[in-house]
Parts: structure tokens; sequence; C-alpha cells
């Protein structure tokens, strides 16, 4: 899209904003710390940014920044940016439904959440626990579910179509895995 956003983590960090589809870029106003996780809205208004394990929002094209209550180290949002998903490196799962001006634990167990992703609404939302497996939701975090992902596997990668329905899961050493089914079933693909 037109606005593009990316987390700078040397030098002290930061975050940098384009408004000419990544011509030119900005440093942003939000803090200079080392950062690993950006999700923005569709329309770019809205963005999330972990740094230093805290999760930072701006909703004004990255001008100005607050930081949250939540905990988080990756982060997916909804394309409007009103739903809003925060893993914990060891901890637990964070939702917020207003854009991130509130939060709350979600039921998802406790541990070390490696990756997130959610559909275009919101209401699929997938995360990866160290040891455990691939975990979904179909109810804007409200539920949660282990799915039949091999739980041996090291996930570090998720990802999702709008609707939710076909989800991506990268392994380390594992291969690459598909759902086409909301997570419910597993296919190792012939990706290397």
């Amino acid at each position: 899209g037109q606005y593009v956003y990316a987390v700078y983590t040397y030098d002290g960090g930061g975050i940098y904003s384009s408004n000419d589809y990544g011509g030119n870029w900005t440093l942003t106003s939000a803090p200079s710390e080392y950062g690993y996780s950006i999700a923005s809205s569709s329309s770019g208004q809205y963005v999330y940014a972990v740094l230093n394990g805290e999760l930072y929002s701006s909703s004004d094209y990255g001008g100005n920044w607050s930081l949250t209550s939540a905990s988080a180290e990756y982060i997916a949002t909804s394309s409007s940016g009103q739903y809003v998903y925060a893993v914990a490196g060891s901890g637990g799962v964070y939702s917020s439904n207003d854009y991130g001006a509130t939060w709350i634990v979600t039921s998802a167990s406790s541990g070390t959440w490696t990756s997130a992703t959610t559909s275009s609404s919101g209401q699929h939302f997938y995360a990866a626990l160290l040891g455990s497996g691939i975990y979904s939701s179909s109810d804007y975090g409200g539920n949660w579910t282990l799915t039949s992902a091999p739980p041996s596997l090291y996930w570090y990668s998720l990802v999702t179509t709008s609707s939710g329905q076909y989800v991506y899961a990268g392994s380390y050493g594992g291969g690459l895995y598909n759902s086409s089914d909301y997570g419910s079933s597993w296919t190792l693909t012939s990706a290397p």
C-alpha cells in the first residue's frame, strides 16, 4: 500500500515510515529501541509495533505513538486495525477490539509464543506455541483450539489469507505446512 512501515534494529533502533509506497523513508517519533514486529491496518492509519517487548500503537499513520498495556513479541491486526492480537515471548495472548486502546489476556495457554497471524476481519487468529503446536481461534480470540499441526516442530512463521481459511506455517528444519480448512488439518508442502 501507500503507507509502509519498517522496524530498524541497529544503531538504537526505531520505526521508519513511508507514505509514497516505499520510495522515501522517515524516522517516526516512536522510541528508538530494538524492535522486531510491526503490523498495520490496510489503510496504514493504525500501526502497532513491538519495541523491547513493549507494544506501541499509532492511530495517525505513525505520527504519534502510545505505549499500550500489552506485553508482546509478535503482533497481528485485522485489515481495519480494530482487532489486534499480541503474543508474548513468554506469557499469554492479548487481544484488543478497540484499535489497541484496551487489552485483555485471552484464555490461551501461557508459554513461549513464536508467531501470530489473523484474517482480515480479525475473526480467525492463529498462533504458534513452542513445544505445543499451532492454536486457532475462530471467535476473535474468545476460545482456542490446538490444531493438528505437528507439535514437535518449532513453528517460526505463520501467515493466512484474508478469509483465514488457508494457513501456511514455516518450521525450522521441518518444512512448510499448509491448511485449507481453517487449521483443522495440515499437509507438508513440497517447498524446500
